[in-house]
Parts: C-alpha cells; structure tokens; sequence
C-alpha cells in the first residue's frame, strides 16, 4: 500500500511539472491603426464614412500548448463614425476613445519560425472621451465630448459602457526570445452608445463597429518546455 502512494504521488508530482513546463508566458506590445463607423440609421439625405483612429497597448499570453492560448490585453484604442450631407459638404464627425479590454482565446498553427494565427473573444470598453467634429455651411467647429452624467430634460445621456466581441486573425514570426506579429481583427459592439427615456421613432441601435490593425512584439517569459 506504501509503495502504491508513493506512486501515484510521483505520477501526480510529474504530471504537475509537465503541465507547468508546457505552459508559456510572454508579455507585449502593440500599436496600429482602426477604421471605424456606427451601426444605426442616419437621416435623410446623409449617408454614413468610415473614420480612422489608431490604438496602442500591452498583452499578455498565457500558452496552454504549443496550439492554444489565453491572450488578454490592456488598449486605448479610438473608435467612432462620420455622417455627410448627399449634396453638400456639410458633415458630423465622432472620434470616442476607450479604454478597452479584450479576452481572447487564440489558435496558433504552423512552423517554428513562421505561424498563423486566429483570435476570438469578449471585449469591455469603457468610453473615456472624445471630440464632435462638425462642418457646416463650410465652417469647421470642434469641441470635447461633455458626457452627460444623469438623463436630464432632453431625455438622453452617453452610454460610457462598451461590451463586444473582437475576432480576427494574423501571423507571427520567431524572432530572439520572441516573436513579432501582424493581426487584423474586427470589432462588433453589442451596446448602444445612447441612452434615452423615450427612444425617437424609427431609431435603431448605435453600436461601434471597428476594423483594427496593429502591428507588436511578443516576448517570452518562460522557457520553452
């Protein structure tokens, strides 16, 4: 019976320093651009553009396998739309930055040097300011988001929350003790931007709706196992 636990002891102790020695840590950097619009209807006579931001940040991936992995990260990242007259120059233009944590599962496949990749999961953001842009009539004007902290007599306040799914894929190539990558992903905002009491006829849901590039360096904490 002793030498039974002894056994299955070590195989426990084994399969431990295993697991462990599999998994791999590695921390990054990242930086790139986003072209961004808002889901929802516009008014008559004003078609919706596309508007470029950029984002920035750090990531930390945590390897299950030489496959899988947890990747999560920490961005500010700039998001938004623009609204043009069909006839004249005249337009509205929303640059909304967040602060933004995706958490995603990623799926590597390929050589060691050279690899591809896929990435899928959540997203919270938080709406931490911004500007309106607005030409009319040929005169330009720009002024800082004033978030609204209650819904007051217009019936309406910012909605600084932001929930949403983020996919993508990308490559990435071995380089020193890490790697660097290229990644294209496109993010599907599940909240709307406004809040009303009474929402307005034939309003439909304002959602960020971002296509985002960026360009990084991974590097590995741990040894390879």
């Amino acid at each position: 019976m002793k030498k039974w636990k002894v056994a299955a002891l070590s195989l426990a102790i084994a399969s431990t320093t295993i697991g462990t020695s599999m998994a791999q840590l590695s921390v990054g950097a990242k930086g790139g651009g986003t072209l961004n619009t808002v889901s929802g209807n516009t008014t008559a006579g004003t078609e919706k553009d596309m508007t470029l931001g950029y984002q920035f940040g750090a990531t930390v991936n945590y390897g299950f396998s030489k496959i899988f992995s947890l990747q999560p990260e920490v961005i500010f990242i700039q998001k938004g739309g623009r609204a043009s007259s069909s006839s004249t120059d005249d337009f509205t233009q929303l640059t909304a930055n967040y602060l933004e944590v995706p958490i995603l599962a990623k799926a590597q496949f390929g050589g060691e040097k050279f690899k591809g990749f896929v990435v899928l999961g959540p997203y919270a953001g938080y709406w931490a300011g911004g500007k309106n842009k607005t030409s009319l009539l040929g005169t330009e004007t720009k002024e800082s988001i004033d978030f609204d902290n209650n819904i007051d007599d217009d019936g309406y306040k910012q909605n600084r929350i932001d929930l949403g799914i983020n996919g993508g894929l990308g490559m990435q190539y071995a380089i020193g003790r890490g790697n660097i990558f290229l990644d294209a992903r496109y993010g599907f905002g599940l909240f709307d931007m406004n809040k009303y009491n009474t929402e307005p006829t034939d309003y439909k849901t304002q959602a960020n709706r971002s296509v985002e590039v960026s360009l990084g360096y991974m590097f590995r904490i741990t040894k390879e196992g």
